[in-house]
C-alpha cells in the first residue's frame, strides 16, 4: 500500500507541472495500446493455422442418414468439427425449424434429432456452426435486403442458444446467406447477390481484424470466379480450401473444391467432386478440417435428404 500511495502521489505531482499537451496525448495513446484498452489487439489478429495438405483420394459412395431424415425436406447440415453434433433445417411436421442430434463418438450412429425450441419462430436459412459449436450463424429476412446474416451464441454446448443479433457491416440491399467461419472465427465466407461479383450469386470473404465486426468483404478470386452462380460455401480453418455447390457436369448443384496458397489470395482451378455429386440437386456441403468426411443435402432419392460420405 505504501508503494502504491507513493506512485499515486508522484503521478499527481507530475501532472501538476507544465507537461506539454502533446506528451499527454502520446501517453494516453500508449496506455490504450498497452493494457488500458479493453480490446486485446493480439486476440484480433488473424491466426496462422497450419493443416495437412488436402487428401487427393476420392470420397466413397454417399450414405443416407436414415436416423435424421424424414418424409419432408431435410436440408443445410452443419456440424462441429469433432462431428459429435449436427444441426440442420427441416420442414417436418409442416413447420420450418432447426433440429439437432448429439452423439458420444464418431463411431456411433446419429440418434433421432430433436428441435432447437429456443429458435422456434425464426425463419432461419442455411445455418452454419462454428467448429467449437458455440456460435451459429444463419440468414433471416433482412431489413436492408431480402436476407441478412445473424448469429446466436452459447457459453457451452449444453446451454441453450442466446439472443439473436445481426452481423453488422455485411448487410446490403441484396441477399447475404450461408456464412461459414474460418481462421478460428476471424474469417467469414458467405454467398451473396450483391453487385461486384462475377455471377448473380457469388462467394465473398470478410475478416474481423479489429474485434468490431466483419467489414469490406471481397469476392473470392482466381479459379472460382467463373461467372456461374455459386452457393453454400465451406472454408477449411486455415483459409486455404473452399468447398461449394454450383452447376457442374452432372446437373444442377454439384460440388466443387478449390485451393489457394495464401489467405486472401486467388484460388486455383476448382475440382468437381463427381464421386458424391448426382444428376439431381446437391447442395450445402460441410467437411471436417481433415477433409475425410463430407455431409450434404441432396434430392437424388426424390425428396431432400441428408447424406454422408468418407474417404
Amino acid at each position: 500500500m505504501l508503494v502504491l500511495e507513493r506512485l499515486r502521489f508522484g503521478f499527481v505531482r507530475w501532472f501538476q507541472q507544465d507537461v506539454p499537451l502533446t506528451v499527454l496525448l502520446l501517453l494516453l495513446v500508449a496506455c490504450g495500446r498497452i493494457n488500458f484498452d479493453p480490446t486485446n489487439e493480439s486476440a484480433c489478429s488473424r491466426p496462422s493455422i497450419t493443416l495437412p495438405a488436402p487428401p487427393t483420394t476420392m470420397f466413397g459412395a454417399p450414405i443416407a442418414l436414415s436416423t435424421l431424415n424424414s418424409i419432408d425436406s431435410d436440408d443445410d447440415p452443419t456440424l462441429t468439427d469433432d462431428q459429435l453434433e449436427i444441426i440442420f433445417q427441416s420442414g417436418r411436421g409442416g413447420q420450418n425449424r432447426l433440429w439437432h442430434s448429439i452423439r458420444a463418438s464418431t463411431i456411433d450412429p446419429w440418434p433421432a434429432p430433436t428441435p432447437i425450441t429456443e429458435l422456434d419462430g425464426i425463419a432461419t436459412n442455411t445455418p452454419e456452426l462454428s467448429r467449437d459449436g458455440l456460435r451459429l450463424r444463419f440468414a433471416l429476412p433482412g431489413i436492408a435486403g431480402p436476407e441478412d446474416l445473424y448469429e446466436v451464441s452459447r457459453p457451452d454446448r449444453a446451454s441453450p442458444w442466446g439472443n439473436l443479433k445481426p452481423l453488422e457491416g455485411l448487410e446490403t440491399d441484396a441477399a447475404e446467406t450461408g456464412a461459414a467461419e474460418f481462421l478460428d472465427g476471424h474469417g467469414l465466407v458467405f454467398y451473396s447477390s450483391r453487385p461486384g461479383g462475377t455471377a448473380a450469386e457469388d462467394l465473398w470473404e470478410a475478416y474481423d481484424d479489429s474485434c468490431t465486426g466483419f467489414f469490406d468483404p471481397t469476392p473470392l478470386a482466381g479459379g472460382v470466379a467463373t461467372g456461374v452462380p455459386k452457393g453454400n460455401p465451406w472454408m477449411r480453418n486455415d483459409g486455404l480450401v473452399v468447398a461449394y455447390n454450383s452447376d457442374g457436369t452432372l446437373g444442377n448443384g454439384d460440388f466443387f473444391i478449390a485451393s489457394r496458397s495464401v489467405v486472401g489470395g486467388p484460388f486455383d482451378t476448382p475440382v468437381e467432386l463427381v464421386s458424391v455429386s448426382s444428376t439431381n440437386v446437391d447442395d450445402d456441403p460441410w467437411l471436417d478440417d481433415a477433409m475425410q468426411s463430407i455431409y450434404f443435402a441432396s434430392a437424388r432419392a426424390g425428396s431432400q435428404d441428408l447424406y454422408y460420405a468418407s474417404r
